[in-house]
């Protein structure tokens, strides 16, 4: 999938009562998004599930940001931060992010839950 670089400069501002869910694999592929996800990012729900949780990284974001996030979660720990995101039109978007491990039935860590919302 290709992801179009450029920016609006343009924010949404995300209302107190959306919620943001996804979950991803271990390698941080979207296996699930909520519609929210989807109102919020411009990407629609079959764009976004196969693809990497990357598509939605904001160039400004610190790179260190999501190292830090994903060490803690491969640790199997939660992670809070807040987070640039971008939209498939190139508008921004702030969330306050929770990540967590996700595990299968058998207690086997299987992937990544994460609930956002605004900050």
């Amino acid at each position: 999938m290709v992801m179009e670089k450029t920016l609006s400069g343009h924010e949404y501002i995300m209302r107190p009562t959306q919620t943001i869910q996804s979950r991803t694999d271990l390698r941080g592929v979207i296996t699930f998004a909520n519609r929210t996800l989807s109102d919020v990012s411009g990407y629609t729900r079959e764009e976004l599930i196969g693809a990497p949780h990357s598509i939605l990284r904001h160039p400004q974001m610190p790179r260190t940001a999501y190292y830090v996030m994903w060490e803690t979660i491969k640790a199997e720990k939660e992670f809070y931060g807040y987070v640039n995101n971008r939209a498939k039109n190139g508008d921004h978007y702030w969330v306050i992010a929770y990540v967590a491990p996700h595990y299968s039935p058998e207690k086997v860590l299987v992937g990544f839950s994460s609930v956002r919302r605004a900050p």
